[in-house]
């Protein structure tokens, strides 16, 4: 049996004062506890490093903080996930890459933008797929607009053509743009989309 000496004597544990025992096992508490807080700094770091290379489409460096543990459901201070960057920028390798550590498909931007809503308004066909695989709500509603993933997409076409579209929009070329928003819209139809 543990024996302390104090003042009054030798005193067993048995009739410790409950305050230094509570005191003993909080000094190991809050040990923990600050180690617990350092690594979760550390994660928030590492979050906010993968959404910055993910919007700079750093794909090395990408690739180094995932494998660091970085939370795949990180955000900027616009709400911004590192899934929201790589479905606009229609990266579909690292849409699938996000998904498959824990990526949330139907995360949202500050405006309620989804990622499914930013493939469909850039017409990446590969990155709608993974997302509509993966769960994500083809009738959710952004909050500027109420407009679903559907008319993101004809929004996206639509406004491309409109401005000035790029040289090789013209052609063949415009035939392909147009098929990669009409596969964009067919997807989301047959998945349920356009309530």
């Amino acid at each position: 049996m543990y024996r302390l000496e104090s003042p009054e004597g030798a005193m067993s544990i048995g009739n410790f004062p409950r305050v230094c025992m509570i005191s003993l096992l909080l000094s190991g508490y809050g040990q923990a506890e600050e180690e617990k807080s350092a690594e979760r700094q550390a994660s928030v770091e590492r979050g906010q490093a993968l959404v910055v290379a993910l919007s700079k489409q750093d794909y090395k460096q990408t690739d180094r903080l995932l494998e660091a543990g970085a939370d795949p459901n990180s955000r900027d201070e616009e709400g911004g996930t590192p899934l929201l960057y790589a479905a606009r920028h229609g990266e579909a390798e690292w849409v699938g890459r996000l998904l498959e550590v824990g990526a949330d498909p139907n995360v949202r931007k500050q405006d309620g933008v989804t990622p499914l809503m930013s493939a469909a308004h850039g017409g990446h066909v590969k990155a709608v797929v993974l997302l509509i695989n993966a769960g994500a709500d083809p009738n959710a509603r952004d909050d500027k607009n109420g407009w679903t993933p559907l008319i993101h997409a004809a929004n996206g076409g639509a406004s491309t053509l409109y401005s000035e579209p790029p040289p090789e929009y013209s052609g063949d070329g415009l035939e392909a743009f147009l098929t990669r928003y009409l596969n964009v819209v067919s997807l989301l139809i047959a998945a349920g989309g356009g309530e």
